[in-house]
């Protein structure tokens, strides 16, 4: 199949997707798909609160949910 590069990784199109059997229209697989950048910015915070939990933590960790904010704002 194929994939489309999005913020949060690599999403598969909605016509890749093999929906035989299933009762879902195109419409609604490709909502199912979309990426929330208002939800994204919340599940962020929420992270980053979480985070504050450990007295250490990998920079790395901290990082990567740093690339991922940049990714989600400028989406």
């Amino acid at each position: 199949g194929h994939a489309v590069k999005t913020p949060i990784g690599y999403m598969p199109t909605p016509e890749d997707i093999d929906t035989r059997g299933l009762d879902i229209k195109l419409e609604n697989l490709k909502k199912l798909l979309e990426v929330d950048k208002d939800m994204w910015l919340q599940e962020i915070t929420s992270i980053k609160q979480y985070f504050q939990k450990f007295d250490r933590l990998p920079q790395e960790m901290k990082d990567q949910l740093k690339a991922l904010e940049q990714r989600i704002m400028a989406y």
